[in-house]
């Protein structure tokens, strides 16, 4: 999904949309070499440590939230997948800002 110039596009788009989330704008970005899976990790304002992960036909596919500042149980948050790479987002960003 973020291959090409499209692709690009909307990486940085949905980089921009984490950063306004996370504390002092810092996202760290990787990517699995395997799946190809895209994962974004940033701080919360509310000092909660997190993990988006894009799967490989993201925005259709979904992606999953993950809290990583709590030490037992790190369960995924699935987000739902859609057409729209604003609806996924806008609902990234509100289970985020629901629980910092």
């Amino acid at each position: 999904w973020y291959a090409g110039e499209r692709g690009q596009e909307i990486l940085r788009q949905v980089f921009e949309k984490m950063k306004e989330i996370a504390h002092r704008d810092e996202v760290e970005m990787n990517r699995d070499t395997y799946t190809h899976d895209m994962a974004m990790s940033f701080t919360s304002e509310g000092y909660k440590k997190w993990e988006v992960k894009f799967h490989r036909n993201f925005p259709v596919d979904g992606a999953s939230v993950t809290n990583k500042s709590q030490a037992f149980q790190q369960t995924p948050y699935p987000i739902r997948g859609d057409a729209s790479v604003e609806k996924v987002v806008g609902e990234i960003k509100h289970h985020i800002t629901k629980y910092r």
